[in-house]
């Protein structure tokens, strides 16, 4: 085979590790070697990382490691997972392996029928489990097989069968409110509290929670490892900060705006919303010192300017609790142009939410609910991300489900608790 490049050599393969490179009559020596030089090179890298991405798929593969004591761990063991190690690369960056991962193992059909059927058996009376393995025989004879093999021919070139179709019809159609359904709660420490100032508490945990960020942004967040060795799929730290639910009125929809459209923060006091750049000048993140002080001046401005805004104008955020098509019609009517829209846009775009609320919690219980589901005004349920800071210095989040998964959030606050 032979191919003409853009600056008119031809290049004469007639395999990957043989290259014949001829140059047209004038052509300096050392400009065709560069050339030739440079294209073998190229095609080596290539192969090398095609190479080095499908065995670590197939070492991956290999599930005998799961049924190992890890006190004694077998030689064979030992030696799978020193190869994996070898082959994954010395520090990999965060999506580094993701291509590698295995592909997620469907079930036979009876075995899925039969879990469907004992998970059910608690649940139902004698007659009604009857007329479950009635309907169960019938689907297995009937349309059954032929479903399967469509769930075989997706698995193929989906990277994982069912996730997809598990946040689309689980969460996305769901007509429920969020609140409780769908968004969930994180507490910070039990008992220690670094410090008593609300502003304080905010400033370094916001800056932590952006640290995070941008090192996800940068994909300098190492990839998570099970013991030490087995890297795990890290696709879901791509859509947790900047992402947002919007409603629709058959099903939602997730948008998510990457780091040069969401450079600011939404702060919630009040009632009152403050966009907060978290860049200065030099494209740097804003210390703690700098978001401690403006956290303070958007104290000062609301508690001033909390009476001059009716009561309506102040509870907007309640919207976004109320059942989703129903949001959606109101959003629909009153959120498609104007200081309306701008408002909106800007609130979908940022990073997160914060509230600084003005009372403190009298017990755990009582903060459970505050983070659970606040005033019923207070959280903007839509948003990916709502960390709460309360006078007295504790602080906690609300994040909604659809996005990702709870262990990855929680990564994420742990990172932010560790840190002070």
């Amino acid at each position: 085979m032979s191919a003409m490049n853009p600056c008119g050599t031809v290049c004469i393969s007639s395999s990957v590790h043989s290259c014949i490179i001829i140059s047209p009559s004038g052509t300096p020596k050392w400009l065709a070697n560069l050339v030739g030089s440079v294209g073998i090179s190229f095609v080596f890298f290539v192969t090398l990382m095609k190479v080095r991405q499908y065995l670590l798929r197939i070492l991956l593969a290999y599930r005998g490691w799961m049924y190992e004591n890890v006190r004694e761990v077998s030689w064979k063991n030992k030696l799978w997972g020193l190869t994996v190690k070898c082959v994954s690369g010395y520090q990999p960056s965060l999506y580094s392996c993701q291509r590698s991962l295995p592909r997620m193992h469907i079930p036979p059909l009876d075995e899925t029928l039969s879990k469907l059927l004992d998970s059910l058996k608690p649940l139902c009376s004698e007659e009604e489990f009857k007329d479950y393995c009635k309907q169960a025989q019938d689907f297995e004879c009937s349309i059954g097989p032929r479903l399967q093999r469509l769930l075989h021919l997706k698995s193929w070139w989906a990277p994982n069968y069912v996730s997809d179709w598990w946040e689309k019809y689980v969460y996305l159609m769901s007509r429920c409110p969020l609140v409780i359904n769908s968004n969930y709660y994180a507490l910070d420490h039990y008992i220690w509290t670094p410090t008593s100032k609300q502003v304080s508490r905010a400033a370094n945990v916001v800056h932590s929670i952006l640290s995070i960020k941008r090192q996800i942004d940068r994909e300098e967040l190492q990839p998570l490892l099970l013991r030490n060795t087995i890297p795990i799929c890290m696709a879901q730290y791509e859509r947790l900060f900047s992402t947002v639910r919007v409603p629709g009125e058959e099903m939602d929809e997730l948008l998510h705006f990457d780091s040069r459209e969401a450079r600011h923060i939404v702060v919630w006091r009040q009632g009152l919303f403050y966009q907060l750049s978290i860049y200065d000048d030099k494209n740097q993140l804003l210390s703690v010192t700098v978001l401690e002080k403006l956290f303070q001046d958007i104290i000062d401005d609301a508690d001033k300017h909390k009476e001059s805004v009716s009561e309506c104008e102040r509870s907007v955020a309640a919207l976004t609790g109320l059942p989703r098509t129903e949001w959606a019609q109101i959003l629909r009517e009153n959120f498609k142009s104007g200081i309306n829209k701008d408002n909106m846009d800007l609130i979908n775009k940022a990073v997160c939410m914060i509230t600084l609320c003005d009372s403190v919690p009298d017990n755990m219980s009582e903060k459970g609910k505050m983070l659970l589901h606040a005033d019923g005004r207070t959280l903007w349920c839509d948003k990916s991300v709502n960390v709460f800071f309360f006078p007295d210095g504790q602080c906690g989040l609300n994040v909604e489900h659809s996005m990702a998964d709870a262990p990855v959030m929680g990564h994420v606050w742990e990172y932010a608790m560790t840190m002070e």
